[in-house]
Protein backbone atom coordinates (compact mmCIF):
# COMPACT_ATOMS: atom_id res chain seq x y z
CA UNK A 1 0.00 0.00 0.00
CA UNK A 2 1.43 3.38 -1.05
CA UNK A 3 0.62 6.14 1.62
CA UNK A 4 1.30 9.73 1.44
CA UNK A 5 1.85 12.16 4.39
CA UNK A 6 0.80 15.61 3.96
CA UNK A 7 0.07 19.00 5.85
CA UNK A 8 -2.90 21.22 5.77
CA UNK A 9 -3.16 24.27 6.38
CA UNK A 10 -7.22 25.92 6.01
CA UNK A 11 -8.23 29.07 6.85
CA UNK A 12 -11.58 30.37 8.83
CA UNK A 13 -12.70 32.91 10.21
CA UNK A 14 -11.53 32.14 13.61
CA UNK A 15 -8.19 31.24 13.17
CA UNK A 16 -6.14 28.39 10.86
CA UNK A 17 -6.76 24.81 11.52
CA UNK A 18 -3.50 23.03 10.83
CA UNK A 19 -1.86 19.60 11.10
CA UNK A 20 -0.63 16.13 9.28
CA UNK A 21 -2.34 13.42 7.97
CA UNK A 22 -1.37 10.02 5.92
CA UNK A 23 -3.69 8.76 3.40
CA UNK A 24 -3.48 5.71 1.00
CA UNK A 25 -3.65 6.15 -2.60
CA UNK A 26 -3.18 4.78 -5.96
CA UNK A 27 -0.28 3.61 -7.03
CA UNK A 28 -0.36 5.57 -10.43
CA UNK A 29 -1.71 9.07 -9.06
CA UNK A 30 0.50 11.97 -10.16
CA UNK A 31 0.88 14.50 -7.33
CA UNK A 32 -1.26 16.94 -9.01
CA UNK A 33 -4.30 14.79 -8.57
CA UNK A 34 -3.50 13.39 -5.14
CA UNK A 35 -2.92 17.26 -4.00
CA UNK A 36 -6.37 18.26 -6.04
CA UNK A 37 -8.18 15.49 -4.16
CA UNK A 38 -6.56 16.52 -1.10
CA UNK A 39 -7.46 19.63 -1.30
CA UNK A 40 -11.06 18.90 -1.77
CA UNK A 41 -11.31 16.57 1.54
CA UNK A 42 -9.61 18.77 3.70
CA UNK A 43 -11.94 22.02 2.32
CA UNK A 44 -15.02 19.28 3.33
CA UNK A 45 -13.22 18.24 6.81
CA UNK A 46 -12.51 21.49 8.02
CA UNK A 47 -15.42 24.09 6.12
CA UNK A 48 -13.08 26.08 4.74
CA UNK A 49 -12.65 26.87 0.68
CA UNK A 50 -9.16 27.55 0.27
CA UNK A 51 -7.07 24.73 2.13
CA UNK A 52 -3.41 24.79 0.99
CA UNK A 53 -1.98 20.91 0.93
CA UNK A 54 1.58 20.44 1.13
CA UNK A 55 2.69 16.73 0.61
CA UNK A 56 5.51 15.70 2.74
CA UNK A 57 6.36 12.48 1.54
CA UNK A 58 5.13 9.47 -0.34
CA UNK A 59 5.95 5.81 1.13
CA UNK A 60 4.91 2.28 0.86
CA UNK A 61 3.57 1.01 3.99
CA UNK A 62 3.05 -2.72 5.10
CA UNK A 63 1.31 -4.26 8.36
CA UNK A 64 2.75 -7.16 10.14
CA UNK A 65 0.05 -8.37 13.09
CA UNK A 66 2.23 -8.62 16.06
CA UNK A 67 -0.05 -9.58 18.67
CA UNK A 68 -4.19 -9.80 19.33
CA UNK A 69 -5.50 -8.70 22.04
CA UNK A 70 -8.13 -10.71 23.68
CA UNK A 71 -10.92 -7.86 22.86
CA UNK A 72 -10.57 -8.51 19.16
CA UNK A 73 -12.75 -11.98 20.04
CA UNK A 74 -15.46 -9.20 21.35
CA UNK A 75 -15.90 -8.39 17.67
CA UNK A 76 -18.71 -10.69 15.87
CA UNK A 77 -18.12 -12.24 12.45
CA UNK A 78 -20.73 -10.28 10.71
CA UNK A 79 -19.36 -6.93 11.69
CA UNK A 80 -16.03 -7.27 10.89
CA UNK A 81 -17.32 -7.79 7.04
CA UNK A 82 -19.45 -4.79 7.46
CA UNK A 83 -16.28 -2.95 8.97
CA UNK A 84 -14.55 -4.08 5.83
CA UNK A 85 -17.38 -2.56 3.76
CA UNK A 86 -17.04 0.82 5.89
CA UNK A 87 -13.30 1.05 5.06
CA UNK A 88 -13.26 0.59 1.28
CA UNK A 89 -12.69 2.32 -1.49
CA UNK A 90 -16.30 2.56 -2.79
CA UNK A 91 -16.93 4.63 0.50
CA UNK A 92 -14.44 7.36 -0.68
CA UNK A 93 -15.59 8.71 -4.36
CA UNK A 94 -12.79 11.85 -3.90
CA UNK A 95 -9.98 9.07 -4.01
CA UNK A 96 -10.85 7.22 -7.47
CA UNK A 97 -8.97 7.86 -11.00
Amino acid sequence: MNVILYKYSCPRWYGNINGIKNISIDDNLEADEIKKQLTEIENKNSGSKTCKIDLLQKYELSVKNIYNYSGITSIPINNIKNLNKTISRDNFPSCEK
